[in-house]
């Protein structure tokens, strides 16, 4: 043996042994992947400037259906996670990935998150996602910040292009064999402004609350129409909410496998401010335990 090749014996050792105990030592996932299922969906982003105005063009959204377990000893009140391409790492868009919901020892939960970022030709640049815990908040209120917790892989599978939409086509309700659609892409009205309280319908008490439901179709093109409001009340405020609300993107309802249109109302919680303005907050379900 030359003496480079005894350096290397010698030396190759004790990073081998370094190596295994920083492996030992390293904490396991606190969080174990149950299900992973990534959805994309592609829709018709009309242009709205330049020479190509009025046409349109495809996009897509991907959307995710992510079931964990608490494998650890202790109860956890917080999770948030980041969803990246695992050649390189890099973040696929943009999520609200907090999942803030009460999960014992072993006890699972089924979160789905939406909107993760459009991308033209998301299904032919990435493959596959990888699911990262990146910080967990147990229920004794320790928050602990995670570097390298992978949860899982999962394909990302060819695009779901819902069909066009037929105004003569059948409303129906959710329930029974039609399942709900499930919110793509939301937005909120931009109506945070502050508001004259001597003329406005939004005068209240400080810090009072009250609801907005909207009623509104969503066709088998996962696009809202017919948008009107239930209960409630926004004064000079409904055009701008309702425009608001035709931006939304559903997965459509589906009926025997099929892309149908459903009737759904849609809520939020207006937040009167002392200076008489106010704020939003939608109304949406996103977990579930079992």
């Amino acid at each position: 043996m030359n003496l480079v090749a005894k350096a290397i014996s010698f030396c190759g050792l004790p990073f081998v042994a370094a190596s295994f105990v920083f492996g030992q030592m390293r904490p396991a996932c606190p969080i174990q992947a149950v299900n992973i299922v990534p959805h994309v969906y592609t829709f018709r982003n009309v242009i709205t400037q330049g020479p190509e105005k009025g046409g349109w063009r495809p996009f897509n959204v991907m959307a995710m259906d992510l079931t964990v377990r608490n494998s650890s000893e202790n109860d956890v009140a917080a999770m948030w996670f980041d969803f990246v391409a695992p050649n390189d790492g890099s973040q696929l868009g943009n999520w609200d990935s907090g999942v803030h919901v009460p999960l014992r020892r072993g006890q699972q939960v089924s979160v789905y998150f939406d909107n993760y970022g459009r991308f033209m030709n998301l299904w032919a640049s990435f493959k596959a996602v990888k699911v990262m815990l990146t910080k967990i908040m147990y229920a004794s209120g320790q928050i602990v910040d995670l570097t390298s917790c992978e949860v899982g892989t999962a394909p990302i599978p060819p695009p779901f292009q819902p069909p066009k939409a037929q105004p003569d086509s059948p409303v129906y309700d959710v329930g029974g064999d039609v399942s709900p659609p499930r919110v793509l892409e939301w937005h909120l009205p931009p109506v945070a402004q502050p508001l004259n309280p001597k003329v406005s319908l939004f005068h209240k008490p400080t810090g009072s609350t009250q609801k907005v439901i909207f009623s509104l179709v969503v066709g088998e093109d996962g696009e809202p129409r017919n948008i009107q409001v239930k209960e409630g009340t926004l004064g000079d405020k409904t055009d701008e909410a309702k425009e608001t609300l035709r931006r939304w993107y559903f997965a459509p309802a589906m009926r025997d496998d099929t892309p149908v249109a459903v009737r759904i109302e849609v809520s939020f919680s207006v937040v009167h401010t002392p200076q008489g303005g106010f704020g939003w907050g939608a109304s949406r379900p996103y977990a579930q335990t079992n």
